[in-house]
Protein backbone atom coordinates (compact mmCIF):
# COMPACT_ATOMS: atom_id res chain seq x y z
CA UNK A 1 0.00 0.00 0.00
CA UNK A 2 2.69 2.88 1.10
CA UNK A 3 4.78 1.62 -2.77
CA UNK A 4 1.71 2.59 -4.32
CA UNK A 5 1.08 5.54 -2.72
CA UNK A 6 4.62 6.63 -3.29
CA UNK A 7 4.42 5.40 -7.15
CA UNK A 8 1.35 7.60 -7.43
CA UNK A 9 2.85 10.72 -5.24
CA UNK A 10 5.67 10.50 -7.88
CA UNK A 11 3.69 9.99 -11.32
CA UNK A 12 1.49 13.24 -10.20
CA UNK A 13 4.18 16.11 -8.91
CA UNK A 14 6.85 17.21 -10.94
CA UNK A 15 8.58 18.41 -8.02
CA UNK A 16 9.77 14.37 -7.19
CA UNK A 17 10.81 13.47 -10.92
CA UNK A 18 14.43 15.16 -9.94
CA UNK A 19 14.15 11.98 -7.25
CA UNK A 20 12.64 9.25 -9.32
CA UNK A 21 15.71 6.97 -9.19
CA UNK A 22 15.80 7.08 -5.40
CA UNK A 23 12.67 7.70 -4.27
CA UNK A 24 10.07 5.64 -6.32
CA UNK A 25 12.11 2.41 -5.35
CA UNK A 26 9.93 -0.07 -3.67
CA UNK A 27 12.79 -0.50 -1.08
CA UNK A 28 13.99 3.65 -0.46
CA UNK A 29 15.07 4.40 3.02
CA UNK A 30 12.59 6.48 4.82
CA UNK A 31 15.79 8.86 5.42
CA UNK A 32 14.66 10.13 1.81
CA UNK A 33 10.79 10.81 2.44
CA UNK A 34 11.56 12.90 5.73
CA UNK A 35 14.20 15.47 4.83
CA UNK A 36 12.77 15.86 1.08
CA UNK A 37 9.20 15.95 2.81
CA UNK A 38 10.32 18.62 5.14
CA UNK A 39 11.58 20.49 2.07
CA UNK A 40 8.83 20.36 0.01
CA UNK A 41 6.48 21.58 2.55
CA UNK A 42 9.05 24.28 3.07
CA UNK A 43 9.29 25.45 -0.02
CA UNK A 44 5.24 25.67 -0.63
CA UNK A 45 4.90 27.84 2.73
CA UNK A 46 7.38 30.35 1.59
CA UNK A 47 6.12 30.43 -2.19
CA UNK A 48 2.11 30.65 -0.63
CA UNK A 49 3.11 33.53 1.71
CA UNK A 50 5.69 35.55 -0.71
CA UNK A 51 2.86 35.23 -3.36
CA UNK A 52 2.47 38.87 -3.71
CA UNK A 53 6.20 39.55 -3.16
CA UNK A 54 6.87 36.85 -6.41
CA UNK A 55 4.42 38.81 -8.71
CA UNK A 56 6.16 42.27 -7.90
CA UNK A 57 9.26 41.05 -8.49
CA UNK A 58 7.74 39.35 -12.08
CA UNK A 59 5.33 42.57 -12.60
CA UNK A 60 8.70 45.17 -11.96
CA UNK A 61 10.88 42.88 -14.51
CA UNK A 62 8.03 43.03 -17.03
CA UNK A 63 6.10 46.42 -17.21
CA UNK A 64 8.92 49.08 -16.02
CA UNK A 65 10.05 50.94 -19.54
CA UNK A 66 13.26 50.45 -20.30
CA UNK A 67 15.42 49.92 -23.03
CA UNK A 68 15.70 46.45 -22.17
CA UNK A 69 11.77 45.78 -21.02
CA UNK A 70 9.71 43.54 -22.91
CA UNK A 71 7.11 46.16 -23.08
CA UNK A 72 10.00 48.42 -25.24
CA UNK A 73 9.12 47.40 -28.30
CA UNK A 74 5.38 47.15 -28.33
CA UNK A 75 5.85 50.86 -26.63
CA UNK A 76 8.08 52.43 -28.98
CA UNK A 77 6.30 51.94 -31.99
CA UNK A 78 2.52 50.98 -31.96
CA UNK A 79 1.65 49.38 -35.22
CA UNK A 80 -1.64 47.18 -36.45
CA UNK A 81 -3.05 48.08 -32.85
CA UNK A 82 -4.78 51.20 -32.72
CA UNK A 83 -7.36 52.40 -35.20
CA UNK A 84 -9.31 55.73 -35.98
CA UNK A 85 -12.95 56.05 -37.18
CA UNK A 86 -13.99 59.07 -38.01
CA UNK A 87 -17.99 59.71 -38.64
CA UNK A 88 -19.32 63.51 -40.66
CA UNK A 89 -22.48 64.82 -39.67
CA UNK A 90 -23.59 66.49 -43.00
CA UNK A 91 -25.94 69.81 -43.12
CA UNK A 92 -28.82 68.71 -46.10
CA UNK A 93 -30.49 71.91 -45.05
CA UNK A 94 -27.61 74.26 -45.87
CA UNK A 95 -29.79 77.30 -47.29
CA UNK A 96 -32.64 77.04 -44.98
CA UNK A 97 -30.31 77.66 -41.86
CA UNK A 98 -28.06 80.34 -43.98
CA UNK A 99 -31.50 82.25 -45.11
CA UNK A 100 -34.07 81.74 -42.84
CA UNK A 101 -32.84 80.53 -39.63
CA UNK A 102 -33.98 76.81 -39.91
CA UNK A 103 -32.90 74.48 -37.33
CA UNK A 104 -29.73 72.81 -38.99
CA UNK A 105 -30.92 68.83 -40.25
CA UNK A 106 -27.55 66.82 -39.99
CA UNK A 107 -27.88 63.15 -41.15
CA UNK A 108 -24.47 60.87 -40.47
CA UNK A 109 -22.08 59.66 -42.76
CA UNK A 110 -19.18 57.35 -42.64
CA UNK A 111 -17.01 55.74 -40.70
CA UNK A 112 -14.36 56.58 -42.94
CA UNK A 113 -11.40 54.09 -41.49
CA UNK A 114 -7.37 54.69 -40.75
CA UNK A 115 -4.60 52.83 -38.93
CA UNK A 116 -3.22 54.86 -36.78
CA UNK A 117 0.38 54.07 -35.95
CA UNK A 118 2.73 55.83 -33.30
CA UNK A 119 6.55 55.68 -33.91
CA UNK A 120 8.74 57.25 -30.87
CA UNK A 121 12.12 59.07 -31.47
CA UNK A 122 14.57 60.90 -30.28
CA UNK A 123 14.15 59.10 -26.81
CA UNK A 124 16.04 60.12 -24.05
CA UNK A 125 16.42 58.46 -20.61
CA UNK A 126 16.05 60.70 -17.70
CA UNK A 127 17.82 59.78 -14.29
CA UNK A 128 14.41 60.60 -12.28
CA UNK A 129 12.96 57.75 -13.78
CA UNK A 130 10.89 59.46 -16.59
CA UNK A 131 11.81 59.08 -20.22
CA UNK A 132 11.41 62.31 -22.78
CA UNK A 133 10.29 61.75 -26.39
CA UNK A 134 8.74 62.96 -29.20
CA UNK A 135 5.53 60.66 -31.46
CA UNK A 136 5.28 60.95 -35.18
CA UNK A 137 1.41 59.56 -35.89
CA UNK A 138 0.78 58.38 -39.29
CA UNK A 139 -2.81 57.50 -40.64
CA UNK A 140 -3.10 54.83 -43.22
CA UNK A 141 -6.47 54.90 -44.55
CA UNK A 142 -8.57 51.22 -44.64
CA UNK A 143 -11.98 52.01 -45.46
CA UNK A 144 -14.71 54.54 -46.62
CA UNK A 145 -14.79 56.14 -49.66
CA UNK A 146 -12.54 59.80 -49.07
CA UNK A 147 -14.14 60.80 -52.21
CA UNK A 148 -17.05 61.72 -50.62
CA UNK A 149 -18.57 65.31 -50.20
CA UNK A 150 -19.94 66.56 -46.92
CA UNK A 151 -21.16 70.05 -46.16
CA UNK A 152 -19.94 71.54 -42.93
CA UNK A 153 -19.68 74.83 -41.13
CA UNK A 154 -16.44 76.62 -42.31
CA UNK A 155 -14.37 76.62 -39.30
CA UNK A 156 -11.95 79.15 -39.89
CA UNK A 157 -14.68 81.66 -40.70
CA UNK A 158 -17.01 81.03 -37.99
CA UNK A 159 -14.16 81.87 -35.83
CA UNK A 160 -13.68 84.84 -37.29
CA UNK A 161 -18.03 85.86 -36.65
CA UNK A 162 -16.99 84.60 -32.60
CA UNK A 163 -14.17 86.72 -32.36
CA UNK A 164 -16.37 90.12 -34.13
CA UNK A 165 -19.54 89.17 -31.70
CA UNK A 166 -17.60 89.99 -28.62
CA UNK A 167 -16.15 93.48 -29.73
CA UNK A 168 -17.50 96.83 -29.17
CA UNK A 169 -20.23 98.05 -31.15
CA UNK A 170 -18.10 100.51 -33.06
CA UNK A 171 -15.10 97.94 -33.37
CA UNK A 172 -17.70 95.04 -34.50
CA UNK A 173 -18.98 97.91 -37.37
CA UNK A 174 -15.28 98.34 -38.45
CA UNK A 175 -14.58 95.08 -38.42
CA UNK A 176 -17.63 93.70 -40.59
CA UNK A 177 -16.94 96.80 -43.30
CA UNK A 178 -12.98 95.13 -43.72
CA UNK A 179 -14.38 91.33 -43.44
CA UNK A 180 -17.35 92.55 -46.32
CA UNK A 181 -14.31 94.21 -48.37
CA UNK A 182 -11.69 91.36 -47.87
CA UNK A 183 -14.13 88.65 -48.34
CA UNK A 184 -16.81 89.45 -50.81
CA UNK A 185 -17.52 85.82 -51.58
CA UNK A 186 -16.57 83.96 -48.16
CA UNK A 187 -18.85 81.21 -47.14
CA UNK A 188 -19.91 80.29 -43.97
CA UNK A 189 -20.57 76.72 -44.95
CA UNK A 190 -18.56 74.50 -47.47
CA UNK A 191 -18.80 71.44 -49.45
CA UNK A 192 -15.30 69.51 -49.62
CA UNK A 193 -14.27 65.74 -49.65
CA UNK A 194 -13.62 63.94 -46.82
CA UNK A 195 -10.16 63.86 -47.38
CA UNK A 196 -9.65 67.09 -47.79
CA UNK A 197 -11.64 68.17 -44.33
CA UNK A 198 -9.52 65.41 -42.52
CA UNK A 199 -5.86 65.77 -43.66
CA UNK A 200 -5.67 67.32 -47.58
CA UNK A 201 -7.16 70.58 -46.36
CA UNK A 202 -8.82 72.50 -48.38
CA UNK A 203 -8.35 76.60 -49.78
CA UNK A 204 -10.29 79.04 -48.19
CA UNK A 205 -10.13 82.65 -49.09
CA UNK A 206 -9.89 83.93 -45.81
CA UNK A 207 -6.44 82.26 -44.91
CA UNK A 208 -5.08 84.56 -47.73
CA UNK A 209 -6.58 87.71 -46.01
CA UNK A 210 -5.49 87.08 -42.90
CA UNK A 211 -3.14 90.01 -42.52
CA UNK A 212 -5.75 92.44 -43.62
CA UNK A 213 -7.98 91.13 -41.19
CA UNK A 214 -5.18 91.68 -38.52
CA UNK A 215 -5.23 95.20 -38.66
CA UNK A 216 -8.79 95.41 -37.73
CA UNK A 217 -8.23 92.72 -34.70
CA UNK A 218 -9.00 89.56 -36.24
CA UNK A 219 -6.79 86.61 -36.01
CA UNK A 220 -7.22 83.58 -37.90
CA UNK A 221 -6.48 80.71 -36.10
CA UNK A 222 -3.60 78.33 -36.68
CA UNK A 223 -2.90 80.15 -40.09
CA UNK A 224 -1.57 78.10 -42.97
CA UNK A 225 -2.05 77.41 -46.80
CA UNK A 226 -4.80 75.30 -46.03
CA UNK A 227 -7.74 74.55 -43.27
CA UNK A 228 -8.00 71.10 -42.41
CA UNK A 229 -8.98 69.33 -39.14
CA UNK A 230 -5.91 66.93 -39.30
CA UNK A 231 -4.09 69.20 -41.95
CA UNK A 232 -0.12 68.23 -41.50
CA UNK A 233 -0.50 66.45 -38.63
CA UNK A 234 -0.25 62.79 -41.01
CA UNK A 235 3.63 61.41 -40.45
CA UNK A 236 4.19 64.60 -38.46
CA UNK A 237 5.47 64.72 -34.15
CA UNK A 238 4.25 68.74 -33.66
CA UNK A 239 0.95 68.51 -32.64
CA UNK A 240 1.86 66.45 -29.77
CA UNK A 241 5.04 68.56 -28.93
CA UNK A 242 7.88 66.92 -26.26
CA UNK A 243 6.12 63.97 -23.41
CA UNK A 244 7.63 63.50 -20.58
CA UNK A 245 6.36 60.17 -18.85
CA UNK A 246 7.17 58.09 -15.83
CA UNK A 247 9.06 54.91 -16.27
CA UNK A 248 8.14 53.19 -13.05
CA UNK A 249 11.31 53.15 -12.07
CA UNK A 250 10.42 55.40 -9.15
CA UNK A 251 7.76 53.29 -8.04
CA UNK A 252 5.82 51.05 -10.32
CA UNK A 253 2.28 52.99 -9.17
CA UNK A 254 4.40 55.82 -11.27
CA UNK A 255 4.33 53.57 -14.71
CA UNK A 256 3.42 55.99 -17.30
CA UNK A 257 2.09 58.91 -15.56
CA UNK A 258 2.51 62.40 -17.70
CA UNK A 259 5.38 64.39 -16.33
CA UNK A 260 5.38 67.40 -18.58
CA UNK A 261 4.40 68.40 -21.70
CA UNK A 262 6.73 70.69 -23.84
CA UNK A 263 9.18 70.79 -20.71
CA UNK A 264 6.27 72.20 -18.35
CA UNK A 265 3.76 69.95 -16.36
CA UNK A 266 0.91 72.42 -16.34
CA UNK A 267 -1.36 73.92 -18.87
CA UNK A 268 -0.82 77.14 -20.32
CA UNK A 269 -4.43 77.33 -21.34
CA UNK A 270 -6.54 76.42 -18.10
CA UNK A 271 -5.96 78.02 -14.39
CA UNK A 272 -5.63 76.06 -11.33
CA UNK A 273 -6.48 72.97 -10.92
CA UNK A 274 -7.76 72.42 -14.12
CA UNK A 275 -3.91 73.54 -15.49
CA UNK A 276 -2.25 70.48 -14.08
CA UNK A 277 -0.95 67.67 -15.95
CA UNK A 278 -2.23 64.17 -14.86
CA UNK A 279 -2.84 60.58 -15.61
CA UNK A 280 -1.71 58.22 -17.73
CA UNK A 281 0.12 58.30 -21.15
CA UNK A 282 0.16 54.69 -22.88
CA UNK A 283 0.66 52.71 -19.92
CA UNK A 284 -1.29 52.34 -17.08
CA UNK A 285 -0.01 51.26 -13.68
CA UNK A 286 -0.64 47.68 -12.35
CA UNK A 287 -3.13 46.38 -9.36
CA UNK A 288 -5.72 48.42 -11.55
CA UNK A 289 -8.67 46.57 -10.17
CA UNK A 290 -7.92 47.86 -6.78
CA UNK A 291 -8.87 51.79 -7.83
CA UNK A 292 -12.02 52.69 -8.24
CA UNK A 293 -11.00 55.78 -10.37
CA UNK A 294 -8.38 55.80 -13.35
CA UNK A 295 -7.17 58.72 -15.52
CA UNK A 296 -6.12 59.15 -18.99
CA UNK A 297 -4.16 62.35 -20.49
CA UNK A 298 -5.52 62.79 -23.81
CA UNK A 299 -4.07 65.30 -26.31
CA UNK A 300 -6.66 66.04 -28.26
CA UNK A 301 -8.83 67.34 -25.20
CA UNK A 302 -5.88 69.68 -23.73
CA UNK A 303 -7.02 67.87 -20.35
CA UNK A 304 -7.09 64.66 -18.77
CA UNK A 305 -10.35 61.68 -19.34
CA UNK A 306 -11.49 60.13 -15.67
CA UNK A 307 -12.62 56.93 -15.68
CA UNK A 308 -14.95 55.37 -13.32
CA UNK A 309 -14.79 51.70 -12.62
CA UNK A 310 -18.20 49.81 -13.69
CA UNK A 311 -17.75 46.96 -11.66
CA UNK A 312 -18.34 45.02 -14.24
CA UNK A 313 -16.07 42.31 -16.09
CA UNK A 314 -15.34 41.35 -19.31
CA UNK A 315 -13.54 38.78 -21.30
CA UNK A 316 -11.27 39.84 -24.57
CA UNK A 317 -9.68 36.32 -25.97
CA UNK A 318 -10.61 34.73 -22.99
CA UNK A 319 -8.96 37.08 -20.37
CA UNK A 320 -10.87 38.92 -17.78
CA UNK A 321 -10.87 42.66 -17.33
CA UNK A 322 -12.42 45.06 -15.62
CA UNK A 323 -14.82 47.75 -17.65
CA UNK A 324 -14.14 51.52 -17.13
CA UNK A 325 -16.48 54.69 -18.49
CA UNK A 326 -15.78 58.47 -19.08
CA UNK A 327 -16.97 60.14 -15.49
CA UNK A 328 -20.45 60.91 -16.36
CA UNK A 329 -19.55 64.35 -14.61
CA UNK A 330 -16.07 64.86 -16.61
CA UNK A 331 -18.10 67.59 -19.14
CA UNK A 332 -20.66 68.93 -16.75
CA UNK A 333 -21.23 72.57 -16.02
CA UNK A 334 -19.67 74.23 -12.45
CA UNK A 335 -23.32 74.10 -11.32
CA UNK A 336 -23.10 69.95 -11.40
CA UNK A 337 -19.45 69.70 -10.58
CA UNK A 338 -17.18 72.64 -9.06
CA UNK A 339 -14.03 71.21 -10.44
CA UNK A 340 -14.86 72.16 -13.75
CA UNK A 341 -15.14 75.98 -13.06
CA UNK A 342 -11.61 76.47 -13.86
CA UNK A 343 -12.45 75.05 -17.36
CA UNK A 344 -15.59 77.56 -18.13
CA UNK A 345 -14.95 80.49 -20.06
CA UNK A 346 -18.76 81.05 -19.51
CA UNK A 347 -21.26 79.08 -17.40
CA UNK A 348 -23.36 76.78 -20.53
CA UNK A 349 -25.47 73.79 -20.27
CA UNK A 350 -23.57 70.51 -18.89
CA UNK A 351 -22.86 68.23 -21.71
CA UNK A 352 -19.58 70.26 -23.31
CA UNK A 353 -16.41 71.19 -23.16
CA UNK A 354 -14.63 74.45 -24.64
CA UNK A 355 -11.53 74.04 -25.72
CA UNK A 356 -11.57 77.30 -27.72
CA UNK A 357 -8.58 77.99 -25.15
CA UNK A 358 -5.54 75.52 -26.89
CA UNK A 359 -7.60 75.54 -30.61
CA UNK A 360 -6.02 78.46 -31.45
CA UNK A 361 -9.60 80.53 -30.04
CA UNK A 362 -11.68 78.59 -32.52
CA UNK A 363 -15.32 78.27 -31.07
CA UNK A 364 -14.71 74.50 -31.05
CA UNK A 365 -16.59 72.49 -28.35
CA UNK A 366 -15.98 68.85 -27.39
CA UNK A 367 -18.64 66.03 -26.13
CA UNK A 368 -19.64 62.72 -26.21
CA UNK A 369 -20.75 61.40 -29.83
CA UNK A 370 -24.54 62.55 -30.80
CA UNK A 371 -24.16 64.73 -27.47
CA UNK A 372 -24.45 61.63 -25.36
CA UNK A 373 -24.85 62.32 -21.75
CA UNK A 374 -25.31 65.76 -22.79
CA UNK A 375 -28.26 68.28 -21.70
CA UNK A 376 -31.39 67.86 -24.25
CA UNK A 377 -30.88 71.51 -24.70
CA UNK A 378 -28.15 70.49 -27.35
CA UNK A 379 -30.06 68.14 -29.63
CA UNK A 380 -33.36 70.94 -28.90
CA UNK A 381 -31.43 73.41 -31.14
CA UNK A 382 -31.42 70.67 -33.98
CA UNK A 383 -33.34 69.01 -36.44
CA UNK A 384 -35.28 65.95 -34.78
CA UNK A 385 -33.07 62.76 -35.69
CA UNK A 386 -30.17 64.66 -36.50
CA UNK A 387 -28.70 62.84 -33.42
CA UNK A 388 -29.19 59.88 -31.72
CA UNK A 389 -27.23 58.69 -28.44
CA UNK A 390 -26.26 55.35 -27.78
CA UNK A 391 -24.35 54.09 -24.62
CA UNK A 392 -22.88 50.93 -26.66
CA UNK A 393 -22.17 52.95 -29.42
CA UNK A 394 -20.78 56.36 -28.15
CA UNK A 395 -19.44 56.02 -24.93
CA UNK A 396 -16.20 56.05 -24.03
CA UNK A 397 -14.62 52.76 -22.46
CA UNK A 398 -11.20 51.02 -21.40
CA UNK A 399 -11.23 47.65 -20.61
CA UNK A 400 -8.29 46.55 -17.95
CA UNK A 401 -7.09 43.84 -17.05
CA UNK A 402 -6.81 44.63 -13.14
CA UNK A 403 -3.16 42.83 -12.40
CA UNK A 404 -1.02 44.32 -14.85
CA UNK A 405 -3.30 47.34 -15.45
CA UNK A 406 -2.27 46.72 -19.38
CA UNK A 407 -5.88 47.80 -21.52
CA UNK A 408 -7.55 44.93 -23.22
CA UNK A 409 -9.98 46.88 -25.20
CA UNK A 410 -10.79 50.41 -25.39
CA UNK A 411 -12.80 53.16 -26.98
CA UNK A 412 -12.02 56.90 -27.23
CA UNK A 413 -14.85 58.72 -28.58
CA UNK A 414 -15.49 62.00 -28.73
CA UNK A 415 -17.46 64.78 -30.89
CA UNK A 416 -16.42 68.22 -32.10
CA UNK A 417 -18.66 70.96 -32.52
CA UNK A 418 -18.88 74.32 -33.56
CA UNK A 419 -20.89 77.31 -32.40
CA UNK A 420 -22.54 78.99 -34.97
CA UNK A 421 -24.14 82.56 -33.65
CA UNK A 422 -26.31 85.14 -35.03
CA UNK A 423 -24.47 87.98 -35.76
CA UNK A 424 -26.29 91.10 -37.19
CA UNK A 425 -23.58 93.10 -38.29
CA UNK A 426 -22.68 90.38 -40.47
CA UNK A 427 -24.20 89.95 -43.62
CA UNK A 428 -23.16 86.18 -43.69
CA UNK A 429 -24.23 85.40 -39.99
CA UNK A 430 -27.59 87.47 -39.52
CA UNK A 431 -29.98 85.55 -40.80
CA UNK A 432 -28.60 82.23 -38.75
CA UNK A 433 -31.05 80.51 -35.98
CA UNK A 434 -31.11 83.20 -33.03
CA UNK A 435 -29.13 82.74 -29.64
CA UNK A 436 -26.18 80.38 -30.02
CA UNK A 437 -26.04 77.01 -32.04
CA UNK A 438 -23.57 74.07 -31.59
CA UNK A 439 -23.43 72.07 -34.83
CA UNK A 440 -22.04 68.85 -34.45
CA UNK A 441 -19.09 68.23 -37.16
CA UNK A 442 -17.44 64.87 -36.55
CA UNK A 443 -17.07 62.13 -33.62
CA UNK A 444 -14.60 60.04 -33.90
CA UNK A 445 -13.93 56.43 -32.39
CA UNK A 446 -10.15 55.69 -31.78
CA UNK A 447 -10.31 52.17 -30.53
CA UNK A 448 -7.53 49.23 -29.29
CA UNK A 449 -8.08 45.60 -29.58
CA UNK A 450 -5.16 43.77 -27.95
CA UNK A 451 -3.58 40.72 -30.58
CA UNK A 452 -4.81 37.48 -28.66
CA UNK A 453 -1.09 36.28 -28.00
CA UNK A 454 -0.57 39.00 -26.05
CA UNK A 455 -4.28 39.29 -24.32
CA UNK A 456 -3.41 35.22 -23.73
CA UNK A 457 -0.11 36.10 -21.88
CA UNK A 458 -1.92 38.43 -19.53
CA UNK A 459 -4.23 35.62 -18.36
CA UNK A 460 -1.13 34.22 -16.80
CA UNK A 461 0.40 37.42 -15.71
CA UNK A 462 -3.42 38.10 -14.15
CA UNK A 463 -3.93 35.02 -12.82
CA UNK A 464 -0.32 34.74 -11.68
CA UNK A 465 -0.76 34.80 -7.83
CA UNK A 466 -3.43 32.55 -8.03
CA UNK A 467 -1.14 30.24 -9.82
CA UNK A 468 1.92 30.32 -7.28
CA UNK A 469 -0.70 29.77 -3.83
CA UNK A 470 -2.27 27.04 -5.90
CA UNK A 471 1.11 25.27 -6.80
CA UNK A 472 2.40 26.45 -2.83
CA UNK A 473 -0.59 24.86 -1.42
CA UNK A 474 0.35 21.62 -3.56
CA UNK A 475 3.52 21.43 -2.42
CA UNK A 476 2.47 21.64 1.19
CA UNK A 477 -0.14 18.93 0.41
CA UNK A 478 3.06 16.79 -0.90
CA UNK A 479 5.44 17.52 1.67
CA UNK A 480 2.84 16.25 4.43
CA UNK A 481 2.19 13.22 2.91
CA UNK A 482 6.06 12.65 2.03
CA UNK A 483 6.94 13.05 5.85
CA UNK A 484 3.52 10.67 6.63
CA UNK A 485 4.63 7.96 4.46
CA UNK A 486 8.40 8.09 5.69
CA UNK A 487 7.20 8.00 8.96
CA UNK A 488 4.94 4.57 7.95
CA UNK A 489 8.46 3.46 6.30
CA UNK A 490 10.07 3.81 9.26
CA UNK A 491 7.51 1.96 11.43
CA UNK A 492 7.96 -0.89 8.95
CA UNK A 493 11.19 -1.04 9.12
CA UNK A 494 11.55 -1.49 12.47
CA UNK A 495 9.18 -4.35 12.38
CA UNK A 496 11.09 -6.05 10.20
CA UNK A 497 13.98 -6.54 11.93
CA UNK A 498 14.99 -9.75 13.61
CA UNK A 499 14.37 -10.17 17.09
CA UNK A 500 17.46 -11.28 19.34
CA UNK A 501 15.89 -13.53 21.90
CA UNK A 502 14.27 -15.85 19.51
CA UNK A 503 17.54 -16.16 17.69
CA UNK A 504 19.72 -17.81 20.18
CA UNK A 505 16.70 -20.52 20.81
CA UNK A 506 16.46 -21.64 16.83
CA UNK A 507 20.18 -22.33 16.57
CA UNK A 508 20.61 -24.31 19.45
CA UNK A 509 17.30 -26.29 18.23
CA UNK A 510 18.91 -26.48 14.65
CA UNK A 511 21.86 -27.61 16.80
CA UNK A 512 20.15 -30.66 18.25
CA UNK A 513 19.15 -31.54 15.51
CA UNK A 514 22.09 -31.65 13.63
CA UNK A 515 24.03 -33.77 16.37
CA UNK A 516 21.30 -36.51 16.72
CA UNK A 517 21.49 -37.27 13.12
CA UNK A 518 25.47 -37.98 13.61
CA UNK A 519 25.15 -39.26 17.31
CA UNK A 520 22.24 -40.89 18.84
CA UNK A 521 24.17 -42.08 21.19
CA UNK A 522 24.77 -39.00 22.87
CA UNK A 523 22.57 -37.67 25.72
CA UNK A 524 20.99 -34.12 25.65
CA UNK A 525 22.82 -33.05 28.63
CA UNK A 526 26.21 -34.09 26.54
CA UNK A 527 24.68 -32.27 22.97
CA UNK A 528 24.53 -28.69 25.32
CA UNK A 529 27.43 -28.79 26.78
Amino acid sequence: MIDRLIRILCSVNYVLSVFTADSCKMKTSWKVFVPFGALVALIGILSASLSAVILDAILNGNLLLSPKSQTYPLWKDMTDMLQADFYFFNLTNMEDVRDHGAKPALSQIGPYKFFEQHHKFDIIWNDNGTVTYKQRKVWTHIGGDLEDLVTVINIPFASVGDQVSKLPDLEKVLAAAAIATALPSEKLFVTVKVSEFLFEGYDDPLLDAASKLETVGIKIPGVTSKFGFFYGRNDSWFADGVTNIHTGANGIENLGRIGAVNYTDHSQFFEGNCSQYKGSVDFFPPYLGTRPQEYAFNVDLCRTLELTSTGETEKIYGTSGNVYVQDANLFANSSVNPDNKCYENEEIPSGLFDVSSCRFDAPIFMSQPHFYQADPYYASLLQEGSVEPDQNEHETKFVFEPVSGVPLKVHVRFQVNVQMSQIKALSKFKHLPAGKTYMPVMWADYHMDLQQDFASKLWYLGNLQVIIITVGGLMIGSGILLLVLGFLKYKTTLQQQPNPSYGRVEIVEDNIEEVNKNDDSLTEDEIIQ
